[in-house]
Order: C-alpha cells, then sequence, then structure tokens
C-alpha cells in the first residue's frame, strides 16, 4: 500500500521542497498545500479514479 500512495504521490513532486505550483494554488491556500498532512490527504482522491 505505501509503495502505491508512493506512486501517486511522486506524480506530484515540487521541483524543490516546500515549492508550490503558482497554477495548483494561490492566495492562503498555499499555506494549507505546505503542510504534510494535507499533501497525504489530497492523495487519495486522485488515488481512487486511478485505480477506479
Amino acid at each position: 500500500m505505501i509503495d502505491a500512495i508512493k506512486a501517486v504521490t511522486d506524480q506530484f513532486v515540487f521541483t524543490n521542497p516546500g515549492e508550490v505550483d503558482a497554477n495548483a494554488v494561490s492566495g492562503a491556500g498555499a499555506a494549507d498545500w505546505m503542510r504534510p498532512e494535507c499533501e497525504v490527504q489530497s492523495v487519495w482522491p486522485v488515488q481512487t479514479w486511478t485505480h477506479s
């Protein structure tokens, strides 16, 4: 399961640690995206769609 999660999260690796894609988030939302717990939670819908 960890490998499956890593395979999905690898698609969302930022160019540099902590860097946020301006096209993906904007304004105050960027601070939430940079929180590790939020990054993990944001992966689940993508993983579900990928394997449906």
